[in-house]
């Protein structure tokens, strides 16, 4: 919030460069036969950009920033999900 300044600032664009990083990796990784997983993971990330850049002029309060950080866990699970089920169908 306001009262964090730029620690908390920095934090949180780090939180959410992680998760771009996170979804770039996983649907790089993943091979076609995740297709349709992987197009979760894109949705996602579209809609953490979408939240990115509405950030910039709207300030989030209350019950909307909730949403954003379901989102961000919502990535962090699925990706993971998606790197675990490559690794077994590679075995």
């Amino acid at each position: 919030g306001v009262l964090g300044g730029l620690p908390l600032l920095f934090a949180f664009i780090t939180i959410l460069w992680m998760n771009f990083h996170q979804i770039s990796r996983v649907l790089k990784s993943t091979n076609s036969v995740l297709e349709e997983e992987c197009f979760l993971l894109w949705c996602a990330g579209a809609s953490l950009f979408a939240h990115t850049i509405s950030l910039i002029g709207v300030s989030y309060f209350d019950q909307s920033i909730g949403i954003l950080f379901a989102l961000i866990g919502s990535i962090i699970s699925v990706s993971k999900y998606l790197q675990n089920k490559a690794e077994r169908q590679k075995m």
